[in-house]
Parts: structure tokens; sequence; C-alpha cells
């Protein structure tokens, strides 16, 4: 990373060693744990925007992320609307008249532009807010801004053209001009001169409301844009008109290859590119005609196949195999590289796997050898020759159909007899100095493994069975009749192989570069008039689907109907893409040539796409697809895998993509194949900052985590990752983890985030409010099944700060916080008892004291954060706190015999009204048993006290009155009004109840106790 890069949007994402998180009580380790935090840095190669994101965005300007804006900007933040801004100017300097000077001053007044959005001035007009000047005649809130922002240090002269700020930002909104003849603004004091200030004006105008367009359909703040861009252009002599590019469906990371190569198509005809839409990018053209004909459409798709190619086509390796039956050449593989690169890669793979069970494979072959020399007689093998001959005569002699049937079929059984007890022969010499036996030499072991994967090619790609394979190597490596015998008693993968080698090795020996080109010679000349057809088909395939998906704003022979396209989809009897709705040419894929549980789209197909499992139809689209995750993000094993899409608000700019792919370049650089979300640091560290200044922080893993893609290109118009999850852990666990994925990127990046098993998004932004992870597992859906509004965002981002603080304060990891989860989700009370019993099982663990109470202190604000977020049972928990507090305040409760209080004590008083209740098994239906059974309450705990408290008579009166009281408050408020009256009730939640009881009455205890003890 080059000096003094810093944290900004629109830059690229950085590594950056965090500061140690410092736990209390415990001494400075010598060693940092090392973090890795998304952070957008500055942009290396734009001087003055790289510049500006050093000296303003990443140190003051940070603070406009607390703002979130409303109305048309609803839940954006100033931050991101003034760095939209920024990003935007970036795209289209090239094209303005102003020099760098009247850039720095443009954008200061983008920077501070909306000073009405600060609270401090929520109540003012924004005339008002620019008009106001100290007792120095200087507009006081423009000035005290630019120093809060420290604008001196981007251009240090600011205070020489105060006045041409004021102007710009005077009229940076269309609705706000109608004050403009009001500002008392003399033009002769503008120090850029009037003109300037008009062409700024216009450029504020066109920066403001684009972000406003959120959409790509939006047509009238585009058209406004383009007034205002070409009000300040047209002082250069030139104007220009809008065109777009769109590709009308979705298909993830493909698709974002494509939009590359169109924007790089379009930027060599003079375009500019200014906004990049989900389904396309906005451009300002010359305001003249386009020619763009046939040949131009040609060549776009072909530039895109080629995209595409390039990067499919990078790595051959990734289509080589190491399986436990061998190394493997996906037939992919032979359109990417030369056989010459295959075998040696298969060779340099030989000589580095793991050696085989030599000792296993031999008692397999002992056992078999066994058998057949017991078989062997040398008797009957003459005996079999004789036979055999005889027959053959007779063949010879007879002309009857049904006698010379007859000696046939006898002749075969025979031969197959003669076969067997000469391969028994065969063994039993070769037995006599064990030459069956596979050696443990690692050359010979390594030589045969090399066979094994030359067969394996000759099966999967040049022979129609393994019958002819093995036919074919004998015939290769000149292989006796005797010896093919005795080879086949062996079973064909696992064993023959390295049997084989045995038998040539020392043929070979010291001659493997001759046998290698050999090989290389001999599989080149079987495979060079195998044109692979498919591999054609698929290519033009996706030539064609470009051309026809691909829609340009000014091309007036767009001739695609998507109707005509599921008509001709709909008319396929029994080919059809299982996976999406494509009209093309289908294959038969297996499930070992599909990456690990990857899907397309989410596309329902009903109609039968394949004759049975583990066959499926996969169109040559989908095929292609497959083959660019591949590529794009390696897994060597199975994962469980999920898809984070971050969307923009509205659009990203040029400035920003370009940076988000320079810094995971930089991940790639240092050899970081994956980045896990370390949620317990990253919640814990929220708990000293704000909810929405929460950063997500990362440790490097080798799968789990977010996977870097191996090609930044697929990073365009939004930016998909895939999410390794932990495959170990339940489907619950895993949606909970993808929830705080959610809600921290949401902040972190203020962008709409969707994350599902599908690599292209199941919603766009307008389908969604901030967040999107799929359905809701059946324990939270009283929480969590909710629209995701930003404020519902932060609140839950507040819930899991609570959670993970609370954890660490009781010294636990992550498990205490989904069990905690899930006990919220039941309600307050449940969440309670949870905790509670949590805190009694640590207490029984500790090998040392245990002050429950001050736990019960030390997390009872984080408890209260945590009892905000669910409203189920709040009166409930709020009566039984009652309850506790006045039974604290009055020293209701059991009796003690020294030392820590136990629960059995607290809640004496409590367990005779319920024990009475209960016993009662009836309704509380009229207010006569209600007083029988409310008066018997009282009389059986103030007989309680009588036996237990020596000066219970001095003060009976008033104990007397404070018992009444608190069974009165248990009938009235937790029975009468919580419970509905229902002993059935009260005995379902009996345990509950008491575990809050408790909580709240050794939470009163600490307040009432300076020093937090138990006595």
């Amino acid at each position: 990373m080059v000096k003094n890069e810093k944290c900004v949007k629109y830059s690229s994402i950085y590594i950056k060693l965090c500061d140690k998180l410092k736990k209390e009580g415990e001494s400075i380790s010598s060693k940092l744990k090392e973090f890795f935090k998304l952070r957008l840095a500055s942009l290396k190669e734009t001087g003055i925007f790289n510049e500006y994101y050093e000296k303003i965005v990443n140190k003051k300007l940070s603070k406009y992320k607390k703002i979130v804006q409303y109305g048309m900007k609803k839940n954006q933040t100033l931050y991101s609307h003034v760095l939209d801004m920024i990003g935007i100017l970036d795209s289209i300097k090239s094209i303005l008249p102003i020099n760098e000077l009247e850039l720095r001053v443009l954008i200061v007044a983008v920077t501070i532009h909306d000073l009405n959005k600060l609270e401090e001035h929520s109540e003012k007009s924004y005339l008002r807010i620019i008009s106001e000047q100290n007792n120095k005649g200087e507009y006081a809130n423009i000035l005290k801004e630019c120093e809060a922002l420290n604008i001196e240090d981007f251009l240090p002269q600011y205070m020489e053209y105060i006045e041409d700020i004021r102007a710009i930002i005077g009229e940076h909104s269309a609705h706000l001009s109608s004050f403009a003849e009001n500002l008392i603004c003399n033009p002769e004091r503008y120090k850029l001169g009037d003109e300037k200030i008009k062409i700024l004006k216009s450029i504020i105008r066109a920066l403001d409301v684009l972000d406003l367009s959120k959409t790509m359909e939006e047509k009238e703040k585009k058209r406004q844009f383009l007034n205002n861009v070409n009000n300040a252009t047209k002082y250069k002599g030139k104007q220009y008109k809008l065109i777009t590019h769109i590709i009308s469906e979705d298909r993830g990371i493909l698709t974002n290859i494509c939009h590359n190569t169109v924007v790089k198509f379009l930027q060599e005809k003079g375009f500019v590119d200014v906004a990049y839409y989900k389904e396309g990018v906005l451009y300002l053209a010359p305001d003249k005609e386009i020619v763009f004909g046939e040949k131009d459409k040609d060549i776009l798709a072909f530039n895109c196949v080629k995209s595409i190619k390039s990067k499919i086509f990078s790595d051959f390796k990734v289509y080589i195999k190491n399986a436990q039956s061998g190394i493997k050449v996906d037939e992919k593989c032979l359109g990417i590289a030369s056989i010459e690169d295959i075998i040696y890669e298969i060779k340099n793979r030989c000589e580095k796997s793991k050696l085989p069970d030599v000792d296993k494979k031999n008692k397999i072959i002992k056992a078999l050898v066994e058998n057949y020399t017991e078989l062997y007689s040398g008797e009957k093998l003459e005996e079999l020759e004789d036979l055999v001959a005889k027959l053959k005569v007779d063949i010879e002699a007879t002309t009857d159909k049904k006698i010379l049937s007859k000696f046939n079929k006898a002749l075969k059984e025979k031969e197959c007899d003669l076969k067997e007890q000469k391969i028994g022969k065969d063994i039993l010499d070769r037995k006599v100095t064990e030459e069956y036996f596979i050696e443990t030499n690692e050359d010979k072991l390594r030589f045969s493994e090399f066979i094994r994967s030359f067969y394996n090619f000759l099966k999967e790609h040049v022979c129609s069975s393994p019958l002819l394979s093995w036919a074919e190597l004998y015939e290769f490596f000149n292989i006796s009749e005797a010896d093919r015998d005795y080879l086949d008693v062996f079973e064909g993968l696992y064993i023959r192989p390295y049997v084989l080698g045995q038998v040539i090795y020392a043929e070979y020996k010291g001659r493997d570069e001759e046998l290698t080109n050999r090989i290389i010679k001999y599989l080149e000349d079987k495979l060079l008039n195998q044109e692979n057809k498919e591999e054609d088909v698929m290519w033009t395939d996706l030539k064609d689907y470009i051309g026809k998906n691909i829609i340009m704003s000014f091309d007036n022979n767009i001739v695609f109907k998507k109707e005509n396209a599921l008509k001709s989809y709909a008319e396929k009897k029994s080919s059809k893409c299982c996976l999406c709705s494509s009209e093309y040419q289908t294959s038969n894929w297996m499930a070992v040539n599909v990456p690990y549980k990857l899907k397309i789209q989410n596309f329902s197909n009903k109609i039968n796409a394949g004759a049975r499992e583990p066959k499926r139809n996969i169109c040559s689209i989908c095929n292609i697809e497959y083959l660019l995750h591949k590529v794009t993000y390696k897994s060597n094993m199975e994962v469980s895998r999920r898809y984070l899409s971050i969307f923009p608000r509205g659009f990203n700019t040029k400035a920003y993509i370009k940076a988000f792919r320079e810094s995971i370049n930089e991940f790639r650089s240092k050899d970081i194949g994956s980045i896990y979300f370390n949620e317990y640091s990253t919640f814990l560290a929220g708990a000293t900052e704000n909810a929405d200044e929460i950063e997500p922080l990362f440790t490097e893993a080798k799968v789990n985590g977010i996977a870097i893609p191996n090609y930044t290109e697929t990073l365009t118009n939004y930016f998909i990752l895939p999410i390794h999850l932990v495959k170990s852990d339940n489907e619950t666990s895993k949606w909970i983890s993808t929830l705080l994925y959610a809600l921290t990127f949401n902040i972190y990046f203020d962008s709409k985030i969707v994350i599902s098993e599908f690599p292209v998004p199941i919603l766009n932004q307008s389908e969604m409010e901030e967040i999107y992870v799929g359905d809701v597992p059946v324990p939270f859906k009283n929480i969590f099944e909710k629209s995701w509004t930003k404020y519902e965002c932060l609140g839950t981002i507040k819930l899991f700060i609570n959670l993970f603080t609370m954890a660490k304060t009781l010294g636990e990891k992550s498990d205490i916080v989904y069990d905690s989860l899930k006990a919220v989700a039941k309600g307050r009370i449940s969440f309670i008892y949870c905790i509670y019993k949590k805190l009694q099982s640590l207490q029984k663990k500790s090998q040392k004291k245990y002050n429950l109470n001050s736990k019960i202190k030390d997390i009872d604000k984080f408890v209260d954060g945590i009892l905000s977020y669910v409203e189920d049972g709040e009166k409930l928990v709020s009566n039984i706190k009652d309850l506790a507090l006045f039974a604290n305040e009055n020293h209701i409760r059991g009796n003690t015999t020294g030392g820590d209080i136990k629960d059995n004590s607290i809640n004496k008083p409590l367990n005779i009204i319920i024990d009475i209740l209960c016993r009662s098994n009836k309704n509380i239906d009229t207010d006569a048993s209600e007083e029988d059974i409310t008066a018997f309450c009282k009389r059986e705990i103030q007989k309680y006290f009588e036996r237990i408290d020596s000066s219970y008579k001095k003060y009976k009166n008033k104990r007397n009155e404070e018992i009444e009281k608190y069974v009165d408050l248990f009938m009235n408020k937790i029975l009468g009004e919580e419970l509905g009256g229902k002993i059935y009730n009260l005995e379902n939640e009996k345990k509950r109840i008491l575990s809050t009881y408790s909580y709240y009455y050794r939470l009163a205890m600490t307040k009432s106790n300076k020093n937090g003890s138990e006595e």
C-alpha cells in the first residue's frame, strides 16, 4: 500500500492491521491479533481527487454518515450523497470548461452544499443559513463548516473564494433558484468571475439532480442533468446527449463482464460513462448521429465472448482434479490447453500426489492369487487343452447346425476354463518369486500412478468403455497376450494400473521423457479428428445470446423480444435447460461437473429437463456461467455457499468500481484467498461507537468467509461476492451469520444488500427496503420477519452489539449469543430465564467465588437494550420486576443461614403463592373465590414470617400491610392482567416467572447495597 492511503468511499479497499482489542483485566499481549478491514482508500492516479479523498473525506467528512436523508434520497446518508456527486464529477471532468483551481472550488461547494441537513440548522431556511454573518461580516455558517471539515488542507486559499462558494451552493438545486435574486451578492466580488460562476452553478445542479435518478428507467432527472451539463459545456462549444446500454437479463458475473466490454467499446467511440446502474450504463455522447451497424454489433458480441473466454481459459489446471480414483481431466480442459501442457501437469501431480496404501492393495492381491492357485491343476490344464483341441476338430468336421451350435457353446465354456487354468499356472509361477506383489518403491508407485492417469484419460476422452481403454493401453505398451490375461484378473482402476506398472517399469526406467513424449504424440493423433462440436456450439450460442440481450438506446433495429424466446423454449420437448429459460441447445451434465450448490437463476422449471438424476440438461449459457464461477471463485472442497450482492442505492461510478477492483487485487497480491467475518470482534468494537459507525472486521482464512475473486472485472455495476459459511453449522446459525453480514455491509457501505443461494440476486433495489437474507427460520420469525427499513437495521445492529458485549462481559464466546437470540424470539421473559440459567451454570462451574449479583449488575444495561428489541412479554416482565423491587425494598424473602443468598430464599414468598394457586387447580372467576385464595395466600406468608422472623411481632402491623400489598400486586398485575387469571398459564410460566423474579431481586440488591454483595 502507498503511504497515507485512507478510508474513504470511491476508492480502493485496503488491508490494514487494526489496533488490538484490549480486554479488561488482561495484560497486553506481545503479539497483536491481525484484522483486515474492507476499507476504501484513496485513488492513486487522480491527483486532485486523490488529494480530496485523503485530506477531506477520510478525516472529517465521515460525520456526514450519521445524517440520513429523506424524501427522494430516502435512507441515503449525506456522506454517500456528497461522494456520489464527487464521483460523477470525476467521470465528466474531461468535458467541462474549467481549470484545476475552479475544479477545487467546485469540489468544496459540493462538499458543503447541503448545510440545511445539519441538525444545528434544521429549523432554518436555506437562505438564512448561507446568509448569516458574524461580527466581522463573514458568512458564519459557511466558514464554520469549512473549518470543521479542514477545507484549508485541500484549498488553502478558500477564504478568498467564499463569495464564489456561497453563490454556487445557493443555486445548487432547481427549487432553490427562486430565492437567488434575493441573495445579496455582488458579481464583482466573485474572484472566478460571473461567467465561471454560471458554469459552476450548472455543474453542481447537474451533479445534485442526477443523484436523484435512482433507476435506469427514470427520465426527468436525467433530462435535467443533461440540460445543466449542456449549459456548462456550451461555453466550450460542445453539446451532448444521453445514451444508455442495457443488458436485458441479469446473469451476475457473466453480465458484469459484458458490461465492462460494452463500456470499453463505447468509450472508444468517444462516449463518457457516467453512471453504472444494475441493468446498464448511462453515457454522455456528442450530440451527433451515432453510426452503429451490424458489423459493430458483431464486433461487440465477439469482444464479449473473447473477454469471457479469456477468464475461463486463463488457467486450465482448475479442470484437472486429483481424486481417489486417480487424476482426471475435465473435457472442457481439452479446448483450453494443449495435450502437452495437460500431460505434463498430470505428470507433475503424479510426482507430488499421496502414495497409495500398498499393504492394503497387496492384501487384496494375495487373496486373489490364493484363489487362483487353489483352482489350478496341471492335470486339468492338460485335459482342457486336449478337450479344446478335440472340439475344434469336431467343429471343422460337423455340418449339422444343431450339433455345431452345441459344439461352439461347449468350446466357449472350455476356453474360459482353459484361460482360467493358464492364468492360475502363470500366477503360480510368479508366486515362487512373489512377482505379483506391488513393491513399496516410490519411483515405481509414481510411475504406476502416471499409467493410471493415462488410462483415465483414454477412458474419458478416447475410448467408449473401460474394456476398450485397457485394450488401447495394452497395445500402446506392447503387452503380450499372456500378460494381458494375467493383468485382467485384477480390478481395473485401483489395482491393475499398479500391477502393470510393476511389469513394465524396468523397460521404461530412465526413459520417462521419451515415454511422456510418446503419450503426447499418441493422444494428439487420437484427438486430431475429434473436433469438439459442442464447444463450438457453446460459444456460438453465447455470441447469439449477447447480441440479443445487449440493448443500445440508439439502436433502431432491435428485434429481440422476450416472449419469442419463451415461446421457443416452451416448444422444446425434452431438452429444456433445468436452470434457466433460454432456448439454447442443452447437454447432459453429471453432478461432478457442477460447482458445489451453484444455482444460476431463481427460475422454477416445472417442465421435464432431464431423464433423471444425476444427469440434467444444461444449456450453453448456463454451462459458460458455471465455468466462469469455477475459475473466478476457486474452492478445493465442498462449502456451504451464499452470495452477497452489494447494490448501490442508485448507481456506481467509474472511480468507485475501479478502486474496488484495485483493492481486491491487493488482497489477491498478498495471496489471501478468503477473509473470514469476525462477528464477535466486529460487534465488540461497535459497542464503543454508534451503531451507524459499525465496521466489519475480518481475519485471513483459507475457505470460510468472503471468497476473493480471481478476476476483479466481475465487479462492476453491482458487486457479487460469495460467502463460504462454516459447513458444520446448522441452517439456522448460517442464516444468522448471513444476517450479520447483511446488516454490517448495509450500514458500512450505505448500500442495499441481498444474500441468497443464487449468484444472481432475486430482488432489485426497488423491490426491497435495505436488506434481504431469504426466508426467516421458524424460530426467529417473531423478531426478524420484517421489511428491514434503515431504522430496523440500526435497531438490530444495536441488538447484536448488546448480545456480543454481554457475552464478553460474562467471559463467553458466540454460542451464548445464538442461544440468547432464540430466547429473545420467544419473548422477554424467556430471554431473562435463559440468561439467569446461564449465570447459574457459570456460577456452578466457577472454581473461584462467583458473585452472581455483581454479574447481573454488570450485564443489566445490555439486557435492557436487548429487551427493548422485543415487545412480547413487556408488561409481564415489567410487573415481575416491580414485584421484585417491592420485595427487596420491604425485605420480603425467605430465611438465610449466612453466606450467599439462595434462590429458594428469594423466591419463598412467591413460591407460597404459586403453590397455593396451583393446588387450587381451578380458575379464579368470581370475586369470592379470588378473595378467599388471596386472603389465604396472605395468611400463609404471614405465618411463615412469624416462624422465621423474631422481630415480626414488634412490627406486625407494618409487615402484614407490606405482605398484603405484595400478594395483591401479584394477584392483580401478574395473575390477573398478564396471565388472564388462568392457573394453567401460571403453571406453564412458573419457572420463567421465578427466574425473572430472582434476576430482578438480585439486581435490586446491588443497587441498594453499594458494594454489590449478596449479604
